[in-house]
């Protein structure tokens, strides 16, 4: 059973999450699966990030953006969706340096905030 109040203090809408999964044991699963695929998800966003494959890097964050909100992460899968959209425009055209540089730091940004939450969630 979730701690509610952590899950709030954390950042969790509880609520969205309980629309999206219906609450109880579905949210919980959702929870532990979103946890569990953390690895992999990782691996292949850093992975299509560093190759410069934005085309399978905006199949993995826009997956990755859904799960957030679905699980109640609005703040976290507004990052993802900024991540996506610029590796949209990044896979037609190529950045310049400042625009590289916004592109990284965002790209990190939301590696490290998606790895806080799935320690959070494993805790």
């Amino acid at each position: 059973m979730i701690d509610e109040k952590e899950f709030r203090n954390f950042g969790f809408d509880l609520k969205k999450a309980e629309e999206f999964t219906g609450g109880g044991e579905e949210l919980e699963i959702a929870l532990k699966t979103f946890a569990k695929c953390y690895e992999k998800n990782r691996l292949d966003i850093t992975a299509n990030f560093e190759m410069g494959m934005y085309i399978h890097y905006v199949t993995n964050v826009h997956s990755l953006k859904s799960n957030l909100r679905t699980i109640g992460l609005e703040k976290l899968s507004k990052t993802a969706e900024k991540c996506e959209a610029l590796a949209k425009k990044y896979s037609k055209e190529t950045p310049n340096a400042r625009e590289e540089a916004e592109f990284e730091k965002t790209n990190q940004i939301l590696l490290q905030e998606y790895k806080e939450v799935v320690n959070f969630i494993n805790e």
